[in-house]
């Protein structure tokens, strides 16, 4: 069973080590890497993405952390907010994490009025994500640039 909750105390240590993967730097617009108590400063006192514009939810598989699910840049102009998913392990990729862990966010911020649509940015390299994203009902726009990579821009309107 796949299940999300906000980054808490207890998940520092996954955090860290997650945050400091050098290989999904490329990702990040500010790529470690970070101490543990860059990682504590950052996430306490817990962010909403109604209040910082941004907000990280661990998901969990079977109990077990699995990855992350981040919401941020929310735009209360547009209405407009973007997500991104981390599953670091290739083990667990391909079992439905992924997807349950969207729609969990998506049924979040399905209820807060003040977002309108999501959008999501995927290398076009990542065959899984970009997948991932049409399985969810995100629909395909364009191929854009977004700090120097190739990426394909996805929207989910609610």
């Amino acid at each position: 069973m796949t299940e999300i909750r906000p980054v808490l105390r207890k998940n520092i240590t996954y955090i860290h080590w997650l945050e400091n993967l050098q290989e999904y730097w490329y990702i990040n617009e500010h790529p470690g890497p970070f101490s543990k108590k860059e990682i504590e400063d950052f996430f306490f006192p817990s962010k909403d993405y109604r209040v910082h514009k941004q907000q990280r939810w661990v998901i969990f598989n079977n109990l077990v952390e699995a990855g992350v699910i981040d919401v941020f840049n929310l735009n209360f102009d547009t209405q407009q907010i973007g997500i991104g998913i981390l599953i670091p392990k290739k083990e667990d990729h391909n079992k439905g994490i992924g997807s349950q862990a969207i729609h969990l966010v998506l049924e979040q911020l399905r209820k807060d009025k003040e977002v309108k649509t999501d959008q999501a940015l995927v290398d076009l390299s990542n065959e899984s994500s970009l997948r991932l994203f049409e399985k969810c009902n995100f629909i395909r726009l364009a191929n854009t640039v977004c700090m120097n990579r190739e990426v394909a821009q996805f929207i989910y309107s609610f």
